[in-house]
């Protein structure tokens, strides 16, 4: 091998390095977005494959991978002051189960220094990064076993502030939990096995008395989509202190719906016969409603955009992965 063959070789090694970096991506991005957006992608998600915490930046236009290596990622939020992500990632060391059977752990990523750092609190229990506040350093995991599940309180360091009672075990499996601003209703999604037909629903809380549930899917019957209680229903962000938008999916049709709890009323905002639409969020500096979306028939998953004035949808991501977790602020 002759020094240019050598030097060839080494160039190619530098660009395979630089764009396998964490912190980087070649992917393009539809620049129409105006909110901070969060979420997780990789391939065969649901296998328990490996998946990265992706952050889509409204300054810069661009898309960043916040974790790009061989573990699986999940759940990312900003923490109070938006300097960092707090996230959940299967990387214990000498963890021997395989996939999404292993142990999670919460993690911090520093935006300034990209530095991911282990916040000390270990459980072996199956656990969701429930929620983190706005306000404060406040960490909210839920944490369920066999019997039942609780709620723990941690801060930045990772000790726990108050441990919150048991929630039934049929509710244990809540995942996708949105608050309201002032953090005392949530609305949870979770999957229903108590009909005929398994699906996914949801259910509104108030953080202060969790024995309790609205059930608020019962007494509404879509003219499309038939009973909503009875079909797939996904949650979504609250976008005002009394009201909050979710979808619902039947066939090859999918809508987005937003319901006040206080007057009960619900309205139908956006119609697809295209795609399936997941976790509904409006961001917080402009009226769009992000979501991912499934197409019926290729399954292709991106990150999608509804503008309420135009009455339109717009793709913003084309990178052909599993998307979950979506977080829009």
């Amino acid at each position: 091998m002759n020094k240019s063959d050598k030097k060839v070789i080494w160039l190619l090694y530098i660009t395979f390095f630089l764009f396998t970096t964490s912190g980087c991506s070649q992917d393009k991005v539809n620049p129409i977005f105006l909110d901070s957006i969060l979420y997780i992608e990789g391939k065969e998600l649901s296998a328990g494959s490996f998946g990265d915490v992706v952050m889509l930046d409204p300054i810069t236009k661009q898309k960043v991978k916040i974790t790009n290596d061989f573990h699986y990622d999940s759940s990312p939020f900003f923490n109070f002051s938006s300097d960092e992500i707090i996230f959940l990632s299967k990387r214990r060391k000498n963890d021997r189960n395989h996939g999404l059977g292993k142990d999670d752990d919460v993690y911090s990523y520093e935006l300034e220094s990209k530095r991911i750092t282990k916040i000390p609190f270990e459980s072996n229990a199956i656990t969701d990064l429930f929620y983190v506040s706005k306000y404060n350093e406040e960490i909210i995991i839920n944490e369920y076993t066999l019997k039942g599940g609780h709620l723990l309180w941690l801060d930045g360091s990772g000790e726990i502030l108050r441990k919150d009672r048991l929630f039934p075990y049929r509710d244990t499996s809540k995942d996708k939990f949105f608050f309201d601003e002032r953090e005392e209703f949530f609305i949870a999604q979770f999957f229903d096995e108590s009909k005929e037909l398994w699906h996914n629903t949801i259910k509104l809380y108030e953080l202060n008395n969790l024995d309790k549930a609205d059930e608020i899917l019962d007494e509404f019957i879509d003219e499309d989509l038939g009973k909503l209680s009875e079909v797939d229903c996904y949650s979504g962000s609250f976008v005002s202190s009394e009201e909050f938008i979710f979808s619902c999916n039947v066939r090859n049709l999918s809508k987005i719906f937003k319901y006040n709890f206080k007057k009960n009323t619900l309205e139908t905002m956006f119609k697809s016969t295209t795609q399936r639409i997941i976790n509904p969020q409006k961001g917080s500096s402009s009226d769009y409603i992000y979501f991912i979306g499934i197409d019926f028939e290729s399954k292709d998953e991106e990150i999608w955009l509804f503008d309420p004035l135009k009455n339109k949808s717009f793709k913003i991501t084309s990178s052909n992965t599993d998307k979950k977790d979506l977080r829009v602020y």
